[in-house]
């Protein structure tokens, strides 16, 4: 992830998965985000390559590895395609076919201001118009098109707030999301009934039987995701807390006393927003340290349900300080009011986040 080399492109297997060869490659840089194969000729294929770099302290997304690229012999030889799309450097491409007109191919393509956008190709990719500048609000983590099964001229991107096009990417409109949560990566269209969806993102799994006007939210399954968990020291039986993705810090026993066991109604939520690794005072299991994202963080008062932002702030003069998606807090093993709390600078309460100080100078390179 952090670095260029390792195995990226696109890969060919002839013996059902024993072995494969590399068919695609660009440079160390650069991958393939995603391709699709004529279903009426096996041998064309079209794929879109990705350049990108990641680091702890940006993302470089795009670069001339980026484009698309047609073989019509399974992969053998490949040319690059540049009919009709940008003529700069281009991000993260999404590729999707449409079932009814197999020819007709979209692509949503990160690129410049002007250039980026939704693009359609009415022969299996050689040539492209663009019909929009429809961009995701992050292209590195959205991007992606859904071509409805019957009609080639309905087409769904997902994104924090996914949006449908009725006209083959040209105009577009928000799906509802009553009852849906945000930030959808997944779509699955129902080939008998194209009213019937389930999408799915950082919120679970929905769905909706009038083509997103409503949704359901699928609540029997366990699908959480949780970054860290944590124990405290609470007698007879311990509680987890434990951060999650998009959903909360969320806190539950380990056990109870109960004939029916643990349920939803054990459970209690610490603090809200991206959740991270909380932390317990050891010695009062009732207050619990929990953060978001960037740096939230707070302490909470169970008993009384008090949530206070504690967050280290600059002084006159400085810059906000520079935290990360989750930021590194711990207790102290000797001094149970100690916390210790990191940005570019290490912080130190001594009277459990009611005032911060600094014990480092920037620690940045």
């Amino acid at each position: 992830m952090w670095n260029s080399g390792g195995d990226r492109g696109l890969y060919k297997s002839t013996d059902a998965g024993a072995n494969w060869k590399a068919v695609l490659t660009v440079n160390p840089d650069t991958g393939v985000n995603e391709f699709v194969i004529h279903p009426d000729q096996p041998d064309s294929i079209v794929a879109s390559t990705y350049q990108r770099r990641r680091h702890a302290w940006t993302l470089i997304n795009g670069g001339p590895g980026s484009g698309i690229h047609k073989s019509i012999d399974g992969g053998k030889t490949w040319r690059e395609i540049s009919n009709g799309l940008p003529e700069g450097e281009m991000g993260r491409i999404g590729l999707a076919a449409a079932p009814s007109k197999p020819s007709v191919l979209y692509a949503i393509v990160e690129a410049s201001a002007d250039e980026q956008g939704v693009y359609r190709s009415e022969d299996f990719g050689e040539h492209w118009v663009k019909q929009s500048s429809r961009m995701t609000s992050s292209p590195q983590y959205y991007n992606e098109l859904f071509v409805d099964p019957h009609d080639a001229d309905r087409v769904y991107s997902v994104d924090t707030f996914t949006h449908v096009s009725e006209d083959g990417g040209k105009t577009w409109t928000k799906l509802s999301f009553t009852n849906c949560h945000v930030d959808d990566h997944a779509l699955w269209i129902d080939p008998a009934n194209t009213e019937h969806l389930f999408i799915v993102g950082d919120g679970g799994i929905f769905e909706s039987f009038d083509r997103g006007q409503m949704w359901r939210h699928v609540t029997n399954l366990p699908v959480v995701q949780f970054y860290r968990a944590t124990p405290d020291n609470a007698q007879p039986f311990y509680n987890v807390c434990g951060g999650t993705q998009d959903n909360q810090t969320l806190c539950g026993p380990s056990q109870n006393t109960y004939t029916d066991g643990i349920s939803n109604a054990d459970w209690w939520i610490a603090q809200f927003g991206d959740g991270s690794k909380a932390r317990i005072d050891p010695t009062d299991a009732n207050v619990v340290y929990a953060q978001y994202q960037h740096g939230g963080l707070v302490r909470m008062d169970k008993l009384s349900g008090e949530r206070l932002s504690i967050t280290p702030q600059p002084g006159a003069g400085e810059n906000d300080y520079k935290w990360n998606w989750n930021s590194p807090l711990i207790i102290s093993p000797h001094d149970h009011k100690r916390l210790y709390f990191g940005s570019e600078k290490l912080f130190r309460s001594d009277d459990r986040g009611e005032s911060w100080r600094a014990v480092s100078p920037d620690l940045s390179r």
